[in-house]
């Protein structure tokens, strides 16, 4: 019955018998939906995990690079419910299927390749990197005209002089410069024992993005990120044909 659903019949498409590698964009439309529409989960697991338990190469073969991808960029309820059914992943370890006519034993060996791949998927961790991005040290930005430093490359001001300014917009805190987002003139320069030049009134800006920039990068960023992944899906698919060529 799993197989009579929308995704069971994508499903089926993505790992049929025909010897045309799986296209690019199949991966990540499983991938999204996986995402998107977490009641399918289910059905999902069991119409893979049936696929994988076939006994034609070319569909187990395309079955583990389909949960290989899922597990590495799907949901991870998915990755949680394959774990529960890896037994059939495991036993494809060992896989031995009649020799290709013409091949030999090259499918049976993509099979058992394939399976091992998505285990390693299966189980690897997933890392989340966080970052933190700070603006408003060089580039224009932040306070002053520029930067801190007495060059704009960085640095806190060295000449402390009131007022002075570097060719490249550093010279430290203020010297009546403005801040190119916000329009605030700093206070005038002082100098203090350590010959830095620090502003002595007005305020700092550090360039803050406009939550309005911050969307656009997010979606700039997904875009790129889904055509990247597309692109190296369909890379994939023709190298794992190409080996069984």
């Amino acid at each position: 019955m799993e197989f009579l659903t929308p995704i069971g019949q994508k499903i089926i498409k993505a790992t049929a018998k025909e010897e045309t590698p799986t296209p690019g964009y199949m991966f990540v439309e499983l991938a999204n939906h996986s995402l998107t529409e977490a009641k399918d989960l289910d059905v999902m697991q069991k119409c893979l995990l049936k696929r994988a338990a076939s006994n034609d190469a070319m569909i187990k073969y395309k079955t583990f690079v389909v949960i290989k991808q899922l597990c590495l960029k799907g949901n991870p309820l998915l990755k949680r419910a394959f774990s529960r059914g890896a037994q059939v992943i495991k036993d494809a370890l060992q896989y031995k299927g009649r020799p290709h006519p013409l091949r030999g034993d090259k499918p049976n060996q993509n099979v058992r390749d394939a399976a091992k791949a998505a285990l390693s998927a299966l189980y690897s961790q997933t890392k989340q990197a966080k970052t933190r991005k700070m603006e408003g040290f060089g580039g224009g930005r932040g306070i002053g005209s520029g930067a801190l430093g007495s060059s704009g490359s960085g640095g806190t001001g060295s000449t402390g002089s009131p007022g002075s300014r570097s060719p490249t917009g550093g010279g430290g805190y203020g010297g009546g410069n403005v801040s190119p987002r916000s329009g605030t003139v700093m206070g005038p320069a002082t100098s203090n024992k350590y010959g830095r030049g620090i502003g002595s009134s007005g305020s700092m800006e550090l360039g803050r993005k406009r939550p309005e920039d911050h969307i656009r990068d997010g979606i700039h960023k997904a875009v790129s990120g889904l055509k990247t992944f597309g692109k190296q899906m369909e890379t994939y698919a023709k190298k794992a044909m190409n080996d069984f060529n």
